[in-house]
């Protein structure tokens, strides 16, 4: 059930923060360059509230991120002392057998 959930979180959080780090920028009225390739179109005008409510979001969606990270590894390192070679089988070249 943890497990399941973490995954959950990490894949909303991948999808999210660059929505909200797209929007901060935007909303600080600087324009988003797609890796020099073109400039995204713009979602949002300059608005300084709007930019407080992303730089809020994307703040706090980082540190949830490292959180789930710390809990993502703790929960592998418990399975591992358990001696159910969680860490082991996660390993290249290995079978989960």
């Amino acid at each position: 059930m943890a497990a399941h959930t973490t995954q959950i979180l990490f894949y909303a959080l991948l999808l999210a923060m660059p929505v909200f780090g797209i929007l901060f920028v935007e909303a600080h009225g600087r324009t988003v360059p797609f890796f020099g390739l073109f400039t995204l179109p713009a979602f949002v005008g300059k608005n300084h509230g709007v930019q407080e409510v992303f730089a809020f979001l994307h703040f706090w969606g980082g540190i949830a991120v490292i959180l789930l990270l710390i809990a993502h590894v703790g929960g592998a390192v418990r399975h591992e002392l358990r001696g159910e070679r969680m860490i082991r089988r996660m390993l290249p070249g290995r079978r989960s057998t």
